[in-house]
């Protein structure tokens, strides 16, 4: 299911159940955080993927504090590799 999110570059939400009950059309969804670095979920999967080649996107994206630190490391090693 992953690589199926992957190749088609729309990620899809995941979301951790706190409280058991009902969602339906028309539910309050509430943000608890939002990162700084102007990199979406998009972006960086393209990056990931070698599909982008945007050195400042690069850099912004390895600083998402909730990138996965192997993911990080993937990018750190492509950043590396363009200097």
């Amino acid at each position: 299911m992953v690589k199926r999110f992957q190749v088609s570059g729309r990620s899809g939400f995941y979301f951790s159940v706190i409280e058991p009950g009902d969602v339906e059309a028309g539910s309050e969804v509430e943000i608890l955080n939002q990162d700084t670095n102007n990199a979406t979920v998009r972006d960086i999967l393209r990056l990931y993927l070698g599909q982008e080649d945007d050195p400042e996107l690069l850099h912004r994206a390895m600083k998402v504090s909730s990138l996965p630190e192997r993911w990080k490391t993937k990018l750190r090693l492509r950043a590396e590799q363009k200097v």
